[in-house]
């Protein structure tokens, strides 16, 4: 019991998780375009579930935010294709109007964001966030690869198979 006690006490989501997810993965199976035999800790915070497409074996750590917002809502397809065997550690971001896809077995370290938008910026006298957003083309992920703490990876980016982005990083040209 004392061992639980502390477990608990030094990461309270993931022992809470591990006892309530048998009860959370059903309710999210139905939520999702398709949820394989995944994890996901919470608090995590999804947007537009219904476009946003798991594998199995993935886990998605706690604080993570996946917002998938299409423009041109499409029931058939999602925006956001998430495959198997990854692993996305807390703190990271991940939008998309059109189109991200992270292949199978990518490791992406804590604090990243990808998104497939940008702000618009045309008139010097609206306001930026009055402008609405650009897109900038789809981001891919290759199968293994490796995203270090903190990169930013912009539209139109592909990171290739097996590459490693260092931490820090803002990627905005394609890496083979």
């Amino acid at each position: 019991m004392i061992r639980y006690l502390s477990r608990f006490l030094q990461n309270p989501y993931s022992v809470a998780m591990s006892v309530l997810w048998p009860l959370i993965r059903p309710i999210l199976r139905t939520q999702f375009f398709h949820f394989g035999d995944s994890k996901i800790t919470f608090p995590t915070r999804l947007i537009g579930a219904q476009y946003i497409s798991i594998g199995d074996g993935t886990s998605i750590d706690y604080h993570c935010e996946i917002h998938a917002e299409p423009e041109n809502p499409d029931p058939r397809r999602p925006v956001i294709t998430i495959g198997n065997g990854c692993e996305i550690n807390g703190f990271n971001r991940i939008g998309a109007l059109h189109h991200v896809e992270i292949q199978d077995h990518v490791l992406l370290a804590s604090n990243i964001y990808i998104g497939d938008t940008t702000h618009a910026y045309g008139d010097t006298g609206t306001p930026i966030l009055k402008q609405g957003n650009v897109y900038r083309g789809p981001v891919v992920l290759e199968t293994g690869c490796w995203i270090g703490d903190g990169v930013k990876i912009l539209g139109g980016v592909t990171i290739g198979r097996n590459s490693i982005v260092g931490a820090n990083s803002v990627v905005i040209d394609s890496i083979p």
